[in-house]
């Protein structure tokens, strides 16, 4: 929902509509500006207003799926004050629909309110209404159909680069990310790494739960886990297995792939110190490599370290694969949804500190020294020796 929505919404249920432009409307009178047949109010600029009701005319000749806005014409009064909270998604995708032909009617409104009043005031603002209703919704599509695509070219791009990966018959891909609710608020982080060529080999699931932190120290965390995950196994193998093992790193976060190319950082200092450590020691026994991840576009592997790092954030601390039902919608492309977890309750803030009030202090000021000022528990007294 754009700001100019919000700020309508806002404006309709706390009736502050007339206020925000009353100093433009000294001389407005009360009846209709775009009509002039009634008493100007919301309920009559929904409903009942004949340039209202022709651009809702003119919205569905104009709309190739009729039925989706049929809610311009069906909704009464109430259903525009918005102060229903819409559970199903298509109450939801009525009531924004609802709000931007209120927003629409309002801006016109705007427009009409200080002119003189003429006939073809209800064909001219009805057509202006209309037209950026239509607007809107279009723009809408448009930029939703950008978005999907840009969305599958950069699926498509990241999937081609993490095959081209996987041929290595000695490559081990590792997935980490980072979740914080509230940002600080309850953080976790998610690991999760697999061997292409050993697809019966069992995958790592790891799933850290931070407290109260960032998003990027949840995403440094995870990289931290990842790797200290990884250093007793390395160290373990034999010289010959440790110059053939290769690891490939894909992280979704900008700021911890400039962290790890030595980027000056200003923030997390020390905790960027302890990950630089670690891949230091990682990388004097294995090679490894650091790719870029799209997150949220539905790729399988990224979606697992979202999922583990989202139970980190409520709590869980595990190193155990997610259950079925939740696999399954993982497998699919599909997101798990959350709740957003509670957060922890605050202690209690301590008393402010007595202050001693048996005698007033006296203070000078520097600039003129002369008069004198009493001051008690800091409210000035000096209108006493007046």
């Amino acid at each position: 929902m754009s700001n100019n929505l919000r700020t309508h919404i806002f404006d309709i249920i706390h009736n502050t509509l007339s206020t925000r432009t009353r100093t433009r409307w000294r001389q407005h009178t009360t009846s209709c500006p775009l009509c002039n047949n009634d008493d100007e109010t919301l309920s009559h600029l929904h409903t009942t207003c004949l340039a209202t009701a022709r651009a809702k005319q003119l919205i569905l000749a104009a709309v190739p799926d009729r039925a989706a806005h049929d809610i311009l014409v069906s909704a009464d009064a109430d259903r525009f004050t918005f102060r229903n909270n819409p559970d199903q998604p298509q109450d939801r995708q009525e009531s924004e629909r609802l709000l931007l032909f209120s927003h629409c009617l309002w801006r016109t409104r705007i427009r009409f309110f200080d002119k003189e009043f003429l006939p073809t005031f209800i064909e001219a603002s009805a057509r202006q209404i209309s037209q950026s209703y239509l607007h809107h919704i279009y723009l809408k599509n448009q930029r939703l159909q950008e978005a999907r695509r840009q969305k599958e070219e950069k699926k498509r791009a990241f999937l081609a680069t993490l095959e081209a990966v996987q041929r290595d018959p000695s490559c081990l891909c590792i997935f980490t990310d980072g979740s914080s609710y509230g940002n600080p608020g309850p953080a976790g982080s998610g690991v999760y790494g697999y061997a292409p060529a050993l697809p019966n080999s069992r995958a790592i699931y790891r799933s850290l739960s931070l407290g109260i932190g960032t998003n990027n120290q949840a995403e440094l965390n995870a990289l931290k886990l990842a790797i200290q995950t990884l250093l007793p196994h390395v160290r373990s193998l034999s010289s010959d297995r440790k110059q053939r093992l290769s690891i490939s790193f894909f992280l979704d976060s900008k700021y911890v792939m400039d962290g790890l190319n030595r980027s000056r950082v200003s923030a997390n200092v020390n905790l960027f110190r302890d990950v630089l450590t670690l891949w230091d020691q990682l990388n004097t026994n294995v090679r490894t490599n650091v790719f870029h991840v799209p997150a949220h576009v539905g790729i399988f592997p990224n979606e697992m370290a979202d999922y583990l790092a989202k139970a980190g954030a409520h709590g869980i601390t595990s190193a155990t694969p997610p259950p079925d039902h939740h696999l399954s919608r993982l497998l699919r492309g599909d997101e798990v949804k959350w709740d957003p977890p509670a957060r922890p309750l605050r202690p209690p803030t301590p008393p402010p500190p007595s202050v001693a009030t048996s005698t007033p202090r006296l203070r000078r000021s520097p600039r003129n020294p002369n008069p004198i000022r009493y001051r008690f528990d800091g409210i000035d007294f000096s209108f006493v020796n007046d």
